[in-house]
């Protein structure tokens, strides 16, 4: 097994050096954590695969799309559908919050074995995780419901101006007003929100505190926090996307050419149809799975953004570090234990 590499968490960084700490921390990081990700969460991925790839070929993505030849042949499994579609989102989100408690959970690790070398095993992890689950859950939980309440106002505002009589252009002014409002405040909120996970792995706080906590965090340092996720967030499409529009293309242009359809025009695959099938399941989980496990690189930026305002606010680490000086870093025996010895 591989040890991970001592990282430097609790320290100060500016906008440059958070992109470098991030990249450091998954390049020394990246086996432990992918094997973590791939043990742990990697059931649940490949669920979320075959029922991705079922949902995308059913008769109600056909009908609806109008390729269904006859729809009326849906119309009797339409809440058969509906209850898969809601079950894949609940699945969905019980992943989100899976690897939610994996990168936090190894991150914490991580920094309490920094010292000792402790060898990084998957049921170690799994077991610091199985104890504290209830409490990521917790979070995950939170975090979403509050972000769905701060748009429940904008909603009501913004139906009450189509109802009330105003004229076309004083609405429109109205509305646009509204949504850069509501955006604002929709994003403060869940960029705030992001602290809670590592701080509550860390800190021994209730929910409500943990939630203040954030927001108090996060106060005069949300452009930059905002800025650093959002440069995350485009480097993780620019890596999804470039694995799965290709594969994708595979899917649609590569059986025309392999497999022309025939003039009963049921097409050419014959024994083969099962095969493109299981390539069809075995890409969607792929392209679902990376979507996931790239994830977990959000969730280190925002662990990183959590240490670096603690000590832009506190100076936690700058303050052990203080406590540090003049003491020996090879302490010699007293006299009475040299002595004992």
């Amino acid at each position: 097994m591989t040890t991970p590499q001592p990282f430097e968490f609790r320290r100060s960084r500016d906008f440059g050096e958070s992109f470098s700490a991030l990249s450091e921390f998954l390049r020394n990081n990246i086996r432990n954590l992918f094997k973590s990700l791939l043990f742990i969460a990697g059931p649940l991925i490949l669920i979320l695969g075959v029922a991705s790839s079922y949902i995308g070929t059913s008769d109600a993505v056909a009908t609806l799309s109008g390729a269904n030849p006859n729809p009326e042949q849906f119309s009797g499994e339409i809440g058969i559908f509906i209850f898969g579609v809601i079950l894949f989102v609940l699945i969905y989100f019980f992943t989100l919050a899976v690897i939610l408690s994996i990168v936090c959970e190894y991150i914490r690790y991580s920094m309490e074995t920094a010292e000792d070398k402790e060898q990084f095993t998957v049921s170690l992890l799994w077991g610091r995780i199985k104890a504290r689950f209830s409490r990521h859950l917790g979070n995950f939980f939170m975090m979403n419901c509050i972000a769905s309440l701060t748009m429940i106002p904008f909603i009501i505002a913004t139906a009450l101006i189509l109802v009330i009589g105003f004229e076309r252009d004083t609405k429109i002014t109205i509305f646009v007003f509204l949504f850069l409002g509501a955006l604002f405040v929709i994003a403060y909120t869940v960029t705030a929100l992001t602290l809670l996970p590592m701080m509550r792995t860390m800190e021994d706080i209730d929910i409500i505190d943990g939630i203040r906590r954030s927001f108090y965090l996060i106060k005069k340092h949300f452009w930059a926090t905002v800025g650093f996720y959002i440069v995350v967030w485009i480097i993780q499409m620019v890596v999804l996307y470039a694995i799965a529009i290709p594969l994708n293309l595979i899917i649609s242009e590569v059986p025309p050419l392999l497999f022309p359809q025939t003039p009963d025009g049921e097409g050419g695959m014959g024994s083969f149809k099962i095969i493109f099938q299981i390539f069809l399941v075995a890409v969607k989980i792929v392209e679902v799975g990376l979507g996931l496990i790239l994830n977990g690189m959000a969730v280190t930026a925002h662990a990183l953004q959590y240490f670096n305002l603690v000590e832009q606010k506190e100076g936690v680490g700058m303050m052990s570090k203080l406590e540090l000086i003049g003491t020996p870093e090879f302490p010699t025996l007293s006299s009475d234990t040299a002595e004992d010895y």
